[in-house]
């Protein structure tokens, strides 16, 4: 991690998500729903609680959508 524990850069953010990080800057500009980032020493920061808690509801969200046999495909 970093010397700002328990904060993730952009970098370390986009590394974790195996994402190029011009697209989680795109995903921040467009107010794509991510988890909240702050800004410290020139730095976009995410809270490791907040990426933790997204990840948590993602996969809950996306468990949901595919394990309901009431939804249809498309």
């Amino acid at each position: 991690m970093n010397n700002l524990e328990p904060y993730l850069s952009a970098r370390e953010l986009a590394e974790r998500w195996r994402i190029p990080i011009s697209t989680l800057r795109q995903w921040r500009w467009l107010k794509k729903g991510l988890p909240p980032s702050r800004k410290a020493e020139g730095k976009t920061l995410y809270d490791l609680k907040d990426i933790e808690a997204f990840e948590e509801e993602i996969l809950r969200h996306h468990t949901t959508m595919t394990s309901n046999p009431s939804k249809k495909s498309p």
